[in-house]
């Protein structure tokens, strides 16, 4: 995984100005663009507590978006759990969500 996280670094610092992701009509961002988001992501996480190793579930749809979470995860060292995006809110109304203003619920 490190050779993997060492590529992606390496290239947003290569190409910081260039185009790195789009999603057709949708959302554009650059490399830097993509870094900064990145890094309030991790940030975000980590004030929240969460720490290198825990999961970070992701129920998406593929896009920029998708792959912004995807990478901040990843590159922060956390664990990416990618659910199925296909779930209506009542399917997963058993699961604990993380709202910006609590602090992350931890099983004993």
């Amino acid at each position: 995984m490190n050779s993997f996280i060492n590529l992606f670094n390496s290239s947003v610092a290569e190409c910081w100005d260039c185009k790195g992701l789009s999603q057709f009509r949708v959302k554009e961002l650059k490399y830097s663009e993509l870094a900064r988001e990145i890094a309030v992501l991790q940030d975000m996480w980590q004030e929240a507590g969460l720490e290198r190793g825990d999961k970070i579930s992701i129920n998406a749809e593929s896009g920029v978006n998708w792959i912004t979470v995807f990478m901040a995860s990843v590159s922060g060292g956390y664990v990416s759990v990618q659910l199925f995006n296909g779930f209506l809110p009542s399917d997963t109304v058993s699961c604990r969500f993380l709202p910006l203003e609590v602090q992350p619920f931890r099983l004993p």
